[in-house]
């Protein structure tokens, strides 16, 4: 047992201390909570013995015993800890929900085992806000516990296990997040592909991706266009063909561009061409960028295709990064056969020295 710190007589507390402490302990709504607030910031010893009085009184509302927890937890980390223990079994729900959140905050490491616990908590907020402090919390022992809620019916709990899980970022959570990408709820599929970002490509989502790239909304489609150009699967190619031609969206036509110039494959060219003469600059210099990466990965290779030869006619002559305008006068000039091997190199060198005045 943590023993109850003696309560000094408020003459020997400092002037500032006093005055809060009076209006915790007698002023009215929303003086109390500000005070457990104030003591907290003011981290004077002799403010504990009151904050625990309050934290115990049931007659309190919640929001003044929780602000009193927090405040603990700012003072004496050790008597915070065991009364965050406690709150976490308090009848008053909104005290346990709000423990979850503060717990994590007074000892990262004690605070996981209680917080699991918690996860068995018969208040949904309860299990809600746990299972975000243990993501919070980084704590891999928390893992199992944060997939079987991952396969639970709440769609809200779903979404708290793969933000949780994406934050802990442990290689045991990603079959469930290639899992949660085909999810009945777009919020879950959205956080689970944001999530998936961030570890290695995998060619297991391959399936679910495609299908979010056909039928989701553009802010899902973009994504998925991210990761099937990270997976490095020649499949994807048709499917983001496909929704290049077809997507009125900026940001997913500008994704699939990237994605296609990561795949590398020659049968993107005639439809990366059409974006590179286009009348979007930032699309336009995009896929000149990506045709760049087709170019060094087939250029010892024979080609196919009028889009295809005139590229490769004007390409080894091109900066790493070149003005997409200078590109564009390029390509368009090798498909009407005004460029040469002969002239390649003088032309588009004559053609930075006027790119100002470029179309």
């Amino acid at each position: 047992m943590i023993p109850m710190p003696r309560q000094k007589p408020r003459e020997e507390m400092p002037e500032e201390v006093r005055k809060q402490v009076d209006l915790l302990e007698h002023g009215f709504f929303p003086q109390p909570r500000q005070a457990a607030d104030a003591l907290g910031e003011l981290g004077h010893a002799s403010a504990v013995p009151h904050l625990l009085n309050a934290l115990k009184n049931k007659s309190e509302i919640s929001g003044v015993r929780l602000a009193a927890l927090e405040a603990l937890g700012k003072i004496d980390h050790h008597v915070a800890f065991r009364r965050a223990v406690e709150a976490l079994q308090d009848p008053d729900m909104h005290l346990r929900q709000g423990a979850a959140g503060v717990i994590g905050k007074i000892d990262k490491k004690r605070a996981v085992r209680h917080l699991l616990r918690a996860l068995h908590d018969p208040a949904r907020s309860v299990r809600r806000d746990a299972g975000s402090a243990l993501g919070e919390l980084g704590d891999k022992r928390a893992v199992p516990a944060l997939l079987r809620m991952l396969r639970g019916k709440s769609p809200s709990m779903r979404v708290i296990a793969v933000q949780s899980l994406g934050r802990i970022g442990d290689e045991r959570a990603r079959p469930a997040l290639v899992k949660a990408v085909k999810d009945r709820r777009k919020g879950v599929r959205q956080l689970a592909m944001e999530w998936l970002d961030r570890f290695r490509p995998d060619k297991r989502a391959f399936p679910s991706l495609v299908r979010v790239l056909k039928n989701d909304p553009w802010y899902l489609q973009w994504r998925a266009a991210n990761q099937l150009g990270y997976i490095q699967d020649a499949r994807a190619v048709p499917h983001l063909i496909r929704t290049l031609q077809s997507t009125r969206n900026d940001m997913v036509k500008s994704r699939a561009v990237s994605a296609l110039g990561n795949l590398r494959n020659v049968s993107a060219v005639p439809s990366l061409t059409k974006v590179l003469l286009g009348k979007d600059e930032d699309n336009s210099g995009l896929a000149a960028l990506a045709l760049m990466k087709i170019w060094r990965r087939t250029k010892d290779k024979r080609v196919e295709g009028e889009e295809a030869s005139a590229f490769h006619l004007i390409a080894p002559h091109l900066r790493e990064v070149e003005d997409p305008k200078v590109v564009r006068k390029a390509y368009r000039a090798a498909l009407k056969g005004k460029i040469t091997q002969k002239n390649a190199r003088l032309y588009i060198k004559q053609l930075r020295a006027v790119r100002g005045s470029l179309k």
